[in-house]
């Protein structure tokens, strides 16, 4: 019997490279992406973890130097190992990022804004990240 001419597993397909425009306009996107992450830690309002797991993709395909940062970085690596292992989010830091999330963004709604337009757009950003952070799957929980 003749043996088959195709190969029994397929090789990885690497990526084209980049232009450098493009591999430039990548690491400046996700460095401003990952800035707005950082910025999420402290203000409560502004979802940290869609802006570091985009700035990551951006990273992955531009730079394995700041992707490297991004992933042993202090405050948001441990999030986005957790992430990048289990394609999901921790329950605590859902219910956190969801109660500061509606607690300043609430207050803010009800207590500063003053325009109606100024109060539908923060419930709005308020409403856009509860959807964010309950399409993105729940990690077990550790032992």
């Amino acid at each position: 019997m003749p043996s088959s001419s195709h190969p029994t597993t397929a090789a990885p397909v690497s990526p084209k490279p980049l232009h450098p425009v493009a591999r430039w306009l990548l690491v400046c996107s996700g460095t401003v992406l990952a800035g707005l992450g950082i910025i999420g830690v402290f203000v409560p309002g502004l979802p940290t973890t869609p802006f570091v797991l985009i700035a990551a993709l951006c990273y992955l395909r531009s730079s394995e130097r700041m992707l490297q940062w991004l992933i042993s970085h202090r405050r948001l690596g441990p999030h986005l190992n957790t992430f990048l292992e289990t394609r999901a989010i921790p329950l605590r830091l859902k219910l956190t990022g969801l109660l500061l999330g509606w607690t300043f963004l609430g207050g803010a709604a009800l207590f500063v804004a003053e325009s109606l337009f100024a109060k539908l757009l923060l419930l709005s950003l308020g409403l856009a990240k509860t959807v964010a952070i309950l399409l993105i799957k729940t990690a077990p929980s550790r032992p």
